[in-house]
């Protein structure tokens, strides 16, 4: 069965929870492994990875000015604490054999471009 949420962390959108509020799920706290990126061969992903869902929808839009700090901080932080190249910090879409659209166009881009090299600059100025 389906052991609690799939993903580490949850950065809400103003809706169900403060705007930009990063949520802390219990596979975060309990260091367990994610349930949030299937169809990978031997899914590393949830073994390895750390699960950061943003609520809304991405196809169109950029999520709120509060989510994009929040998410930026978020990444960041863990980076730095836990070593993560910029090159490790990828969308839903870009895991191996993963057959989805999320987290949408527009924030698939922001993610692959301008948070990826933003998160190496930070982590690179904060040594």
């Amino acid at each position: 069965g389906w052991d609690e949420l799939g993903y580490h962390f949850v950065i809400d959108n103003g809706k169900g929870g403060p705007d930009g509020r990063v949520e802390t799920g219990t596979r975060w706290v309990g260091q367990k492994c994610g349930a949030h990126c299937g169809g990978t061969p031997r899914n590393e992903y949830n073994t390895h990875g750390i699960g950061i869902c943003l609520v809304g929808s991405f196809g169109k839009r950029l999520p709120s000015a509060a989510q994009m700090a929040a998410l930026e901080k978020l990444v960041t932080d863990l980076a730095e604490t836990y070593h993560i190249s910029a090159r490790n910090i990828i969308s839903h879409r870009e895991a191996p054999k993963a057959r989805t659209q999320c987290p949408g166009d527009v924030l698939h881009s922001y993610i692959a471009g301008h948070l990826r090299a933003r998160v190496a600059q930070d982590v690179a100025s904060a040594k």
